[in-house]
């Protein structure tokens, strides 16, 4: 601002004080604590924070106008409130920002959109200058919002938790709801609450920013954390009558919703928690993804678990009824806890003794439903605002009530602050009955519900009464077709749908509100390859009953092309009686099983080869199973690889295996990812690399070892046409695990009529020939055996004895005399590892048009494998000196391994970092020889001390190379 501009707005400001001691100009109202300032001035010119309310008396009337729009969905309501808040008035509130700085230039403004506000601090002397500005509302002060506490609490043993559904439930008639299917399912609720502990079981599944990320689904202004959590379990405990449970019992409303939270009440620590969190809060919750256009992440409720003392307002302020107002006409229903501070009358926070309407500030008192009797806790009405409106709303159970709470643990609490989520928690209930159903109509609905307590009539202790949610239903406008959804299905027979099977589809219908009787359906698909030979049936909803499953049952044949996990698209058609409005629900059918692991395919200018972590190597087409990747390819050949995969084990029964088992399938594996598989370019020599962990914990008997996996390809020429693969067994057990045997399975397929095998003498590599086409396999280190044996008869299936007499078996023994179908095994060991112990096993498979080129690849193969850091350093290339792996697991709680690979003896250290930059603790510093090594964290500093949550950085060094990655503690 120019000196020009500041002195207009000197004058113009002392102008307005003059008519203001005149009684010509009205000051803007000021909050009590602000009043006194002015009356009894302080001495020391301190800073004080405020907060402006600016006029918008045409903001205020849109979005009362939008709240009750007749024929706008939901969506249409959001968006256009949002985007209206946003451009209302911009040139006022800027003339307003201009005189403020004019009479302090060193103003933080900062702006708000969800009620035209201005926040800022400012010294106090200053203060009547900033009453006396033009356009201005109210100015309150910026002070705290308080939690409603809980009156007591009683911890709840792990074995008192039994019931299935409790009596807080059925005092509001909630089963019957679930009963129609409704639970809340695809809806969202919110808290302005302490926050809520995101890793609590009965409510982690739940929480939305698994999916969408934390920034939508977690608010905390004063912490850093990206995953929820609550200091006191006050939070967690509101949360937890909404949404909460667990397999065992459900004790929230809505069990089926997810949930966001805002972090904005007390934290059980030393933090500000002011009415400004309160606005940024709901601004958040408006829009949390910030795109007006989307809905998915705004909530349906926003539960307050806080009020504002009178010391800080007026008993009537206005402060947050505009807020209030446009959050409501986006669609989002406010609950406000009556306040614990009965029984005395008028004793309602604010702004829960909002009475300015029927419908608006929807505040909820406690009563204790063994009895139905008003708590003596509960504060009364009537409104302190105008004592001739009463005041609750409703009442709900509030006295010795279970939820969930900090420490994954169970507690009863009384309070309002348990009885407002029970009713917060019916909204999404309702949502999903009806989702565009309007504020106003589910507030209405809920109070036409209510049985009358007490004296007769509305009163000032128990309101309308107590809410009956199943009755309320019927309050409720009826969606514009019932919400019909297929919740599952089945596969006749062995309930597998194989290629080239013929099947019956049986499938599940809910109709969450029970008014149809029956329904029509026609079952659709366009994807070549699917016939549908019966395509159309009934369901009947006896009973009115929500849910049914097809009287007869479709038909289906799929092709003989179709793959492993193949997804197919259907369309089921339904038909409404009396109506000729046609239901499209979308429906996939996974094709056979559904490959159990991840996959990566490496592609280099000649070869194709698909790996998985699940220890399998192929899933091309005709292979042992087909999974629509590319198997094992030459030149773009057709898949060359039947089946390809690793066998160990100390005996026949202490054996893991994921190859083909005794009818000769290999739909299974004994390992799963203990990390999944990923991908990394470049390599320390150039190549494309995959790499995995997996341990042998599907085994009947596990040893138990894991195995990390590394694969690498070449696109340079000559070095194009094989794949080396190391596989680090290592023994994680307290104790040492010795004669342990280790084999790579491979079958290749060449030739229709059958494949010839040799061995490489100067080479150890096996080999096999047929239509013009070589394979090979190569071992990298030092090998136990290598066999080749015949399918006769057709793939032969493998027992536990068979695999262990194989890769225990010692020396060379190939069947070259005739063409057959063969596989070949070659086993290393036996190992005998120390606790913690490691050792690496190395092999190459090869593909080529010749025998000269298949051995000109393994002289190529051995180099990579053992000479590629003397070949670089030759051309001129130094390679990295190691591979750091991302952390696993990852988010973690509470240790975590960290592995990495050298390929030569160094010195190597590795720090961990947090997001500061700050060293949290050195976990190794010292010389480790070549090969592969693993470090466990346990989440403690340098000190001994434990972490919180959040992002952590761990950094090896080793010489001058450098590499940092990202991990996550969650608590």
């Amino acid at each position: 601002m120019n000196r020009l501009s500041a002195k207009i707005s000197w004058i113009l400001t002392n102008i307005g004080l003059i008519l203001i001691s005149a009684g010509l100009l009205q000051a803007a109202e000021l909050s009590p604590s602000l009043n006194d300032i002015l009356i009894n001035p302080i001495e020391d010119d301190s800073l004080i924070s405020i907060i402006i309310f600016v006029d918008d008396d045409a903001g205020r009337d849109y979005a009362a106008r939008t709240s009750t729009m007749p024929g706008m969905t939901l969506k249409e309501r959001h968006f256009n409130v949002i985007e209206n808040l946003k451009a209302a008035n911009p040139a006022a509130t800027q003339n307003i920002k201009n005189e403020i700085l004019g009479i302090y230039p060193v103003a933080n403004i900062r702006s708000y959109w969800v009620a035209p506000a201005l926040v800022f601090e400012i010294p106090v002397s200053k203060l009547d200058r900033i009453a006396a500005i033009s356009g201005i509302a109210s100015i309150i002060e910026n002070g705290q919002a308080e939690l409603i506490e809980p009156v007591d609490e009683t911890p709840v043993s792990m074995t008192a938790k039994m019931a299935t559904v409790y009596s807080h439930l059925t005092a509001l008639n909630i089963p019957a709801v679930w009963q129609k299917g409704i639970t809340g399912k695809g809806r969202l609720v919110c808290s302005f609450d302490t926050g809520v502990e995101g890793t609590h079981p009965a409510l982690s599944s739940k929480w939305r920013g698994w999916t969408t990320g934390s920034e939508a689904a977690f608010f905390a202004p004063n912490s850093t954390d990206t995953i929820p959590f609550d200091k006191t379990g006050h939070g967690t405990h509101t949360m937890g009558l909404m949404v909460g449970s667990t397999r065992i019992d459900s004790f929230g409303v809505a069990p089926g919703a997810e949930w966001i939270t805002a972090a904005v009440i007390d934290q059980g620590q030393t933090l500000s928690r002011t009415i400004e969190d309160i606005l940024l809060a709901f601004q958040w919750a408006m829009d949390p993804d910030g795109n007006s256009a989307t809905i998915d992440d705004m909530p349906d409720v926003i539960l307050n678990s806080w009020g504002i003392p009178t010391s800080l307002m007026q008993p009537c302020d206005q402060t947050f009824y505009q807020v209030i107002d446009n959050v409501e006409a986006a669609g989002i229903v406010t609950i406000f806890a009556a306040g614990n501070e009965g029984p005395d009358a008028m004793s309602l926070r604010i702004p829960a003794n909002r009475a300015s309407s029927l419908l608006n500030s929807f505040a909820v008192g406690a009563i204790d439903h063994t009895t139905n009797t008003i708590a003596s806790f509960s504060s009364r009405g009537p409104s302190s605002c105008d004592t001739t409106q009463i005041k609750p709303e409703v009442v709900a159970p509030g006295v010795s009530i279970y939820s969930s709470t900090k420490n994954s643990s169970y507690v009863l609490k009384s309070g309002t602050s348990m009885a407002a989520p029970l009713i917060a928690g019916m909204v999404a209930l309702f949502r999903q009955y009806n989702p565009d159903v309007t504020v106003s109509e589910i507030k209405n609905a809920i109070l036409e519900s209510c049985h009358d307590l007490g004296a007769t009539g509305e009163d000032n202790m128990y309101g309308h009464g107590l809410p009956d949610a199943d009755l309320a239903l019927q309050y409720l406008p009826s969606p514009p077709a019932p919400d019909i959804y297929i919740s599952a299905h089945y596969i006749g027979g062995d309930k597998i749908a194989d290629p080239g099977e013929t099947f019956d589809l049986y499938m599940r219908l809910e109709i969450p509100s029970g008014e149809i009787d029956s329904v029509q359906a026609e079952l659709v698909c366009f994807e070549e390859g699917v016939e549908i030979i019966n395509n159309r049936t009934l369901f009947v909803f006896q009973q009115k009953n929500t849910s049914a499953v097809n009287l007869t049952p479709f038909e289906i044949n799929f092709a003989d092309a179709f793959f492993n996990g193949q997804k197919i698209p259907f369309k089921l058609l339904i038909t409404f009686p009396y109506s000729e409005e046609i239901d499209t629900l979308a429906l996939e059918i996974t094709v056979g099983h559904e490959p159990a692991g991840n996959m990566v395919t490496h592609v280099t200018p000649r070869l194709e080869a698909t790996v998985s972590d699940i220890g399998q190597i192929g899933y091309g087409t005709g292979s042992i199973f087909p999974a629509g990747e590319s198997g094992f390819t030459l030149d773009q050949s057709e898949n060359l690889l039947y089946e390809a995969g690793i066998i160990v084990g100390r005996s026949a029964v202490q054996l893991s295996s994921s190859v083909r088992d005794t009818q000769a399938y290999a739909y299974e594996s004994d390992f799963s990812p203990l990390q999944e598989l990923a991908t990394s370019y470049p390599d320390i020599d150039g190549g494309f690399r995959s790499y995995c962990r997996m341990v042998d914990t599907e085994s009947d008997l596990p040893l138990p070892v894991s195995i990390s996996q590394s694969m690498s390809s070449y696109n340079d020429s000559g070095n194009d046409n094989f794949i080396i693969i190391k596989y680090y067994l290592v023994n994680n057990t307290l104790t040492a695990m010795n004669n342990v045997y280790f084999g790579f399975l491979a079958d290749f397929d060449l030739d229709d009529s059958g494949d010839r095998v040799g061995f490489d003498t100067g080479s150890d590599m096996v080999y096999q020939t047929g239509d013009g086409l070589y394979t090979g396999l190569l071992p990298l280190t030092k090998y136990n055996g290598i066999l080749s044996m015949k399918n006769d008869g057709g793939k032969i299936g493998l027992d536990r004895q068979t695999k262990f007499a194989y890769i225990s078996s010692e020396g060379i023994l190939i069947d070259d005399t005739a063409d057959a179908d063969f596989m070949t095994i070659v086993s290393f060991g036996p190992f005998n590892l120390a606790s913690g112990d490691s050792v690496e096993v190395a092999l190459a498979m090869l593909a080529a048009r010749g025998m000269d080129e298949l051995v000109s690849s393994v002289n190529r193969a051995i180099d990579r494998y053992t000479g590629f850091t003397e070949v670089q350093e030759s051309q001129g290339i130094l390679p990295a000196s190691f591979v750091l792996d991302q952390n696993y697991p990852n988010p973690f709680n509470p240790t975590t391994t960290i592995a990495f690979e050298l390929n030569r003896t160094s010195k190597v250290e590795l720090t961990i970092f947090n997001t500061l930059g700050q060293k949290v603790r050195t976990l190794y510093d010292g010389v480790v020889t070549t090969g592969y090594h693993e470090i466990t964290w346990d989440g403690r500093n340098s000190g001994g001390e434990e972490v919180g949550s959040g992002i952590y950085f761990y950094r090896l060094r080793c010489g001058s190379s450098v590499e940092t990655k990202k991990m996550m503690l969650i608590k």
